[in-house]
């Protein structure tokens, strides 16, 4: 997981996009629907999934892998639950003896949009019984649930949001066997709900790390070398990872820090500081 930074578009599709779907939000605060959830229009919310997908490189927000084209583009994920919302163990979030109505006046906000891959977005098990994936799950460190659009500003999410939090703050991922581990409360929450560690992806990140490793060797070794072929290659590698467009970019840039900070000490030993 990496945060990425979005730069909000303004051509004409994207600020008509905003537009509707302010309008929207607006029809569904003001009825008088038991549900207003049941209101929401699934077509335009995913609208913009493409715009998403492409902040994020292809990948899942979520755990990093590749949304391949036989997944549809992933699903369009709302990080606070549009329709309904459910504790950390999966059991409904009531208020006042009545069910949260879910997160309906944030279908539509784009911070609210993330794009997901399957597991991390469905609930499921792996081959060996993890069982895993986000739905409506959306636990708070402060166990009250916002009921409306002033009272989100106070909400604690124990889940984190890539296009707000740091994940360096609240996860490590400098395990060279690929397992994400935890700094934080957030970050433990997080790799419990939406599986990062389940079956395929310590592995998969296992081979990250060490390429990861590789190309930082191989940029330095063929600059001894003065192999300008191999140089760009083993460049154009790592900065995949520092741009955030490779696969597992988060494991990447980790296994890359320490043997960066090893050179560069080396280079201050051996220019005399």
């Amino acid at each position: 997981m990496i945060r990425v930074k979005f730069k909000r578009p303004a051509d004409a599709q994207w600020l008509d996009w905003v537009r509707r779907g302010r309008a929207a939000t607006k029809a569904m605060i003001r009825s008088s629907a038991a549900k207003p959830a049941e209101l929401i229009d699934e077509d335009l919310y995913k609208e913009e999934r493409l715009r998403f997908l492409d902040a994020f490189h292809q990948k899942c927000a979520y755990c990093e892998i590749k949304i391949v084209p036989g997944q549809r583009a992933g699903d369009v994920e709302h990080f606070r639950p549009k329709g309904r919302v459910m504790t950390r163990d999966g059991k409904p979030v009531f208020s006042k003896e009545e069910p949260h109505p879910g997160y309906y006046w944030l279908a539509y906000y784009w911070q609210n949009l993330l794009p997901a891959c399957l597991a991390c977005n469905r609930p499921g098990t792996d081959p060996k019984g993890f069982a895993s994936g986000k739905w409506d799950r959306f636990p708070v460190a402060s166990g009250t649930w916002a009921r409306s659009v002033r009272e989100v500003l106070r909400e604690k999410p124990l889940l984190l949001n890539p296009w707000r939090d740091d994940p360096n703050e609240h996860l490590v991922f400098d395990d060279p066997n690929g397992m994400i581990g935890y700094k934080t409360s957030r970050g433990e929450a997080t790799i419990e709900i939406l599986g990062l560690n389940r079956d395929g992806l310590p592995e998969a990140r296992r081979l990250a790390f060490r390429r990861a490793r590789l190309a930082f060797r191989r940029y330095h070794e063929s600059l001894v070398q003065d192999d300008e072929n191999e140089v760009d290659c083993a460049y154009a590698e790592l900065l995949a990872y520092e741009t955030g467009s490779a696969e597992f970019a988060a494991v990447g840039r980790a296994a890359i820090a320490p043997a960066r900070e090893r050179y560069e000490q080396y280079l201050k030993r051996t220019r005399g500081g």
